[in-house]
């Protein structure tokens, strides 16, 4: 099974296609509502963020303090999606995504910034999360299982890439996220036994080169 695509999202139906979409919002007619930032390293960005602004993807930018206290006036971001950004101070994106009523997060390709995975940690927990792709982002030891644990019970589809889960883990958010139903994890090593229960939603499963 594919994760994003044609397949994954007829699978899943169109009112939940918005989980694969990191650019969409499922809300009938948020096309013309949703207000996009993309930001380019060295771009100056002061006028880009602001209430209002319901969509922001960094790609290679540094998120900073200066950026980190920008991104904070974008009350009302509910998808956030950094990109090969670097130098991500993490008490940044704390303040930045406390105030946000976050829906969907991506990570993809962060490897410098996150090697802690204490901003990964602190972007499952969001209240409101319902999908948390982390791609080409290897998290350091034990922060993928807090990142699970930390993650909330509305979590709908989950992608984490070239981190190692560990299976209780996955265990105790498949008994807790009763709305899971995307579940792909790839590249972990220490994902043993499956869990003995899946969720009642879940119909997209994907283990590739886990053990």
């Amino acid at each position: 099974m594919a994760w994003a695509g044609e397949a994954a999202t007829r699978k899943l139906g169109a009112d939940e296609s918005m989980m694969f979409e990191s650019i969409r919002d499922a809300a009938p007619g948020a096309a013309e509502r949703l207000l996009s930032s993309a930001v380019s390293r060295g771009a100056h960005v002061a006028a880009m963020f602001g209430p209002g602004i319901r969509n922001v993807s960094l790609r290679g930018a540094a998120l900073d303090r200066k950026l980190g206290s920008q991104l904070a006036e974008c009350t009302d971001c509910v998808l956030l999606g950094l990109t090969g950004c670097g130098g991500i101070d993490e008490d940044a994106v704390a303040e930045a995504t406390a105030r946000m009523p976050l829906r969907s997060v991506t990570l993809d390709g962060t490897v410098d910034a996150l090697l802690s995975g204490a901003a990964a940690v602190g972007l499952a927990a969001c209240p409101a999360l319902e999908r948390l792709d982390v791609r080409g982002t290897p998290l350091a030891e034990g922060a993928a299982d807090a990142m699970l644990e930390r993650c909330p019970s509305a979590l709908r589809a989950l992608r984490v890439q070239f981190s190692d889960v560990g299976g209780s883990a996955v265990a105790g958010l498949c008994a807790r996220a009763s709305a899971l139903s995307a579940l792909h994890l790839e590249g972990s090593k220490r994902l043993g036994a499956l869990p003995a229960a899946w969720p009642p939603r879940l119909c997209s499963l994907e283990l590739r080169g886990c053990t």
